[in-house]
């Protein structure tokens, strides 16, 4: 059973308003790709990827999560108002020092902002604010982290 509180059941595409010099694809430590982004702005993430939402949420007892809310369901879609947005934001930051990554951290932030007001999120000003000041450490501490277990 997955630590994660979302699995991708089907490929998800979002195009931005941005060129690239070429197609790449990025791949997770087992080689399963699980994000691509086009030449023409496409970003693909890939059918069973798995992410936390908007922050580490802890399961307490298989009742609810204690974490940063993800926002009430759109009725559109039958997820969370940040789901893609968080989505897109975790798969993006996944390969963030990635040297084939062609997008900026702060494009990565804009994205998840834009994502946040396609859903009406209410609070996507706040919770961007507190992507731009915290995302960088969070990653860098987690690569951290991931580097400590691994002794």
């Amino acid at each position: 059973m997955s630590h994660y509180k979302f699995v991708l059941a089907h490929n998800f595409t979002y195009a931005i308003d941005q060129e690239f010099p070429q197609d790449v694809t990025f791949y997770d430590k087992s080689n399963v790709p699980r994000l691509h982004i086009s030449h023409d702005g496409k970003i693909t993430v890939y059918k069973s990827y798995a992410w936390d939402g908007c922050s580490p949420k802890l399961s307490i007892f298989d009742w609810y999560y204690i974490g940063i809310p993800d926002g009430t369901m759109k009725k559109t879609t039958g997820q969370p108002k940040t789901y893609f947005a968080s989505l897109i934001h975790d798969a993006l930051y996944q390969f963030l020092d990635h040297p084939n990554m062609p997008l900026r951290r702060k494009d990565m932030d804009n994205i998840f902002l834009v994502l946040m007001r396609h859903s009406n999120f209410s609070l996507r000003l706040p919770y961007f604010c507190a992507v731009r000041l915290l995302g960088g450490v969070f990653h860098y501490a987690m690569k951290w982290i991931g580097r400590v277990q691994r002794r």
